[in-house]
């Protein structure tokens, strides 16, 4: 027997986010039941879609190509803490998805320096294992974002719209489409996660022996093609709270990325 919790509600009411869980003894060797998480989606109908409607529609499309084109195994293999994929099924019509994937377990902290490294970490290894036109071209092909980000500028003509036109905002305005042009020719290319932001991360327990703890990381709508410096910019405004260590975790950073693209040979 299985029992079913609804734990949320998906953005725009698009479907529920609920929780698996075997009643039935676990298996041997397991530490406990399986507990796994499914995300039913009911996709948008229509032509007429609204820009942020067809922007989630498209994005839960490419969530459920992540996990059934082997995109979580490499990530996983790369030492990435990510939910492992069970399965992902489509109704005929097209009209509903669902992506069932273990549970991940961790505990969600504040985002000081310590849980910061570990994101930091965590994306030098994703950026590491797609580095380059050539990685993440290929991943587009086989069904992620063209342009990875949940905030890049061909999906956001409304908020381009509402922004201040006077003061830092105004100035940040009237170089946005610059900003865009430069981002998408950008030499360093990679798959980036697209929403490191705290809300997609958990941790686990600190290390005893170096204080250190593991970022692992979920949510995978916004994954494709991109600067890794996109990556990097969202974790520092959307995930940080001590801007004071921005300095020091942009180190932290290249540190990382350095060494895992040496020891690839890239």
């Amino acid at each position: 027997a299985t029992s079913v919790r609804r734990l949320c509600r998906l953005w725009g009411g698009m479907g529920d986010v609920l929780e698996l869980r075997a009643e039935s003894p676990p298996p041997a060797g397991s530490s406990g039941p399986l507990v796994a998480i499914a995300k039913h989606i009911r996709m948008p109908r229509g032509d007429a879609l609204s820009v942020g409607d067809a922007r989630k529609k498209a994005s839960y499309v490419v969530e459920g190509h992540f996990y059934e084109g082997g995109h979580a195994e490499r990530l996983l293999k790369a030492g990435c803490a990510l939910p492992k994929p069970l399965r992902v099924e489509r109704a005929e019509d097209g009209g509903t998805m669902t992506i069932v994937m273990r549970k991940l377990e961790g505990e969600s902290f504040g985002m000081g320096p310590r849980e910061m490294r570990a994101l930091l970490a965590w994306l030098a290894k994703m950026h590491a294992a797609y580095w380059g036109a050539e990685r993440a071209d290929a991943a587009v092909r086989e069904g992620l974002q063209a342009q990875g980000t949940y905030w890049h500028l061909d999906t956001r003509p409304e908020e381009l719209a509402r922004m201040p036109r006077s003061g830092w905002e105004g100035r940040l305005r009237l170089a946005a489409r610059a900003i865009d042009a430069r981002l998408k020719i950008d030499p360093l290319m990679t798959v980036v996660h697209g929403d490191p932001k705290d809300a997609n991360v958990m941790f686990s327990a600190a290390d005893g022996a170096t204080g250190e703890c593991e970022a692992r990381v979920y949510d995978f709508q916004y994954t494709g093609k991109g600067s890794a410096a996109k990556d990097l910019a969202y974790a520092l405004c959307c995930a940080s709270d001590d801007p004071a260590a921005e300095h020091a975790l942009v180190g932290f950073y290249l540190a990382e990325l350095a060494a895992r693209l040496a020891a690839q040979g890239d």
